[in-house]
């Protein structure tokens, strides 16, 4: 309101003393009273506006909003008295008549002017409020926009700490499974240490054993006719390292069904085992070196022109032994065997025949099979 005040008392005086004028030719508003200064705008003739002061030979005016300078020749003034012409009262005497309807002219113009200053003021400060009002509103906004982002980068950070933090979470629980995973294979060990710690004698039953096995033979020659039949007995002792290699010897003893007297084959042998044994059942392989004997077997032929001895002589013989073990206890196992034997059989006759002395040896392949059952004991 202090502003409106101020602008209207500068604007009073200029409305109250402001003087129309109409241009009579075309002529030039100018910045300076010079004909060589610059021109602001052209006027023609007819135009009007209001005149700010006047001299002899430029008159300051007022024209379409702009301040200038035009040569006073070219201006007619609506009161026809120019404001700064002393000599205008003295040569016309109906001056003061005029004076009066040129003041109540201007004072009227003036008011209206005033009212219009007043009004555009007024609109300029309206739209200037609004300005205002809308410059604080855009503030308001952009400071809540602004609160908002920051919010939001907020939040993203924090979801990145949060998603770091899963990531930390993760890894660690990770390591945590590995570590499981590790003791558990370590706690595994110590219990399969543990378990064959505690039944050592379970694990290692079919380590070292005596077997004794009876059962059957046969001899085949190699043109396949059967020689004989006999039963047999079978001992050995067995030995098996933890990776199942070995070594067993024993005596495997045969005696013929035909044998009118007790008298066995002795093949004692040797072989190198292989074995898989676990703790309820074994089994085993074993190539084998026999010699193959019968020191009690003598054949007498006696007749008048014949008198001759038959003995069996020693021969070596190769073949392979395997045996299948159940558990029975904690030292003992049932055993099923079989076994065979291939070589030269020699057969050597010595005596008389017609007053002759006869020596002769008989040689032959003969094939053994021998099958049996029995028990095995832990040592």
């Amino acid at each position: 309101m202090f502003r409106l005040v101020a602008l209207l008392i500068l604007l009073f005086p200029i409305a109250l003393h402001a003087q129309s004028f109409q241009v009579t030719s075309s002529t030039s508003l100018r910045v300076k009273p010079d004909s060589k200064s610059e021109v602001i705008l052209r006027v023609r003739s007819g135009d009007q506006g209001k005149v700010i002061d006047s001299k002899k030979w430029w008159t300051e005016v007022v024209f379409k909003g702009y301040k200038g300078f035009i040569k006073t020749a070219k201006l007619k003034f609506i009161n026809n008295t120019p404001p700064n012409n002393k000599s205008s009262k003295y040569s016309n005497p109906e001056f003061g008549k005029s004076k009066i309807e040129s003041v109540k002219n201007n004072s009227t113009e003036a008011g209206d002017n005033i009212n219009d200053t007043q009004k555009t003021i007024e609109k300029l400060y309206s739209e200037l409020e609004k300005a205002r009002l809308d410059k604080a509103k855009i503030s308001k906004e952009l400071h809540k926009t602004k609160l908002e982002l920051r919010l939001k980068e907020e939040q993203f950070l924090s979801a990145e700490l949060e998603n770091e933090l899963i990531q930390r979470d993760l890894k660690s629980t990770e390591k945590k499974l590995k570590a499981v995973e590790t003791e558990k294979l370590y706690t595994q060990r110590e219990l399969d240490i543990a378990r064959i710690s505690n039944h050592p004698k379970e694990a290692s039953i079919f380590k070292s054993m005596v077997d004794v096995t009876v059962g059957g033979s046969m001899f085949v020659e190699d043109n396949h006719q059967e020689a004989a039949n006999g039963i047999n007995v079978e001992a050995k002792y067995s030995f098996s390292s933890a990776k199942g290699f070995g070594f067993e010897g024993g005596l495997n003893m045969i005696n013929l069904f035909e044998s009118n007297k007790f008298a066995p084959f002795l093949n004692p042998f040797l072989g190198v085992s292989y074995g898989v044994h676990e703790n309820k059942i074994g089994f085993s392989f074993a190539p084998r070196v026999y010699l193959f004997s019968n020191p009690s077997l003598k054949m007498e032929e006696r007749t008048e022109t014949v008198s001759t001895t038959t003995t069996l002589t020693p021969s070596v013989m190769f073949g392979f032994g395997a045996n299948l073990k159940f558990k029975i206890s904690k030292k003992t196992a049932l055993t099923l065997s079989g076994s065979f034997m291939r070589g030269t059989q020699k057969l050597k006759e010595t005596g008389t025949r017609s007053g002759v002395i006869y020596n002769n040896t008989t040689k032959n392949n003969l094939n053994i099979y021998s099958a049996g059952i029995g028990l095995s004991f832990k040592l």
